[in-house]
């Protein structure tokens, strides 16, 4: 993962982030999720609400999950 500055001012800057999966550019907004109880697919999220990424708390898919998370491909596979 690298991030790259495109601009920046005082205490602020715009970049984009590269990651495997993608890029995002900065500053972004990035919803919370829990798998188990989201109210839309993965999809609807970038489709109607624009967004770049996702995260979600490593705790529940370890607790609901444990290591089979890892044969679904880890978070990825899971989402």
């Amino acid at each position: 993962m690298t991030f790259e500055i495109l601009d920046h001012d005082l205490h602020g800057r715009i970049g984009k982030i590269y990651t495997r999966h993608g890029v995002v550019e900065t500053p972004a907004l990035a919803p919370v999720i829990n798998p188990l109880k989201s109210p839309f697919p993965l999809e609807y999220f970038e489709k109607y609400f624009k967004v770049d990424l996702v995260i979600t708390n490593a705790y529940i898919i370890w607790r609901n999950y444990g290591w089979k998370a890892l044969e679904k491909g880890g978070i990825h596979g899971l989402l």
